[in-house]
């Protein structure tokens, strides 16, 4: 079964329920806004959809610990978003956005804690839905150095959890809370090298939906592969 993952990694507030704990992520459902990037002043700060591999002069960047991959600056880490045309088919994509840290306030308003969005180096987010049964949401967080993102999130996922040999570094999965429309669903965490990815999956009740969270996680993890090697991010469930 997946559980909730610890606190202490998510910065989540812990519930307990009967006699598993719980971490919320309050907003973050499809029946809440779907994120920050929709809000009107969240825009600021967001960068166009090309792909830029490196810094704002546009010059490749290695990874501080991790030589052979890629700095994730904005552009190049909305690259690695998923696109509509990547998603299993009858879903459709929804607005990709990705910032610098020029406005801290946009990381902490996408659900990254206080201490992740002080070393950050950009933020992006995107998603998919068939706007009736189900609903992705895709959100990362990259720094410029690999033992960072590491040292922010470990992950404790388990084989029965989440399979043998699971995408990633570091992975964990969560159950998402009740929706305020009964929307329920589930999450994962991940971590590829110095990104930090959540992939939520969320459906109506009663929806017969096809379980494709680790499928769209592993598509996720392949991509910023591709773009960590200097590759464009091909990976697709199409």
């Amino acid at each position: 079964m997946i559980t909730q993952p610890d606190p202490t990694e998510t910065g989540a507030l812990p519930i307990v329920i009967g006699c598993r704990v719980l971490g919320m992520r309050a907003g973050r459902l499809a029946a809440v806004a779907f994120i920050c990037a929709l809000v009107a002043g969240c825009s600021e700060g967001a960068t166009g959809g090309s792909f830029g591999k490196g810094d704002a002069a546009g010059v490749p960047v290695p990874a501080k610990s991790n030589p052979a991959a890629l700095v994730m600056y904005p552009k190049l880490l909305e690259a690695a978003l998923p696109r509509g045309i990547n998603m299993p088919r009858g879903l459709e994509e929804r607005s990709t956005h990705s910032w610098d840290m020029s406005n801290p306030a946009i990381c902490k308003s996408n659900g990254w804690r206080d201490e992740m969005c002080a070393d950050a180096i950009a933020v992006a987010a995107g998603g998919a839905t068939d706007y009736h049964t189900q609903n992705v949401i895709v959100q990362m967080v990259s720094f410029d150095d690999m033992a960072v993102a590491e040292g922010f999130f470990k992950g404790t996922g388990a084989e029965d959890e989440l399979g043998v040999n699971p995408p990633g570094d570091a992975i964990d999965g969560y159950a998402l809370p009740a929706g305020d429309n009964g929307w329920t669903g589930r999450g994962i965490t991940v971590r590829q090298g110095s990104v930090i990815a959540k992939i939520e999956y969320a459906w109506t009740p009663g929806a017969k939906v096809p379980d494709r969270l680790m499928d769209i996680t592993r598509m996720v993890v392949d991509r910023l592969e591709q773009a960590q090697a200097g590759k464009n991010p091909t990976a697709s469930l199409r």
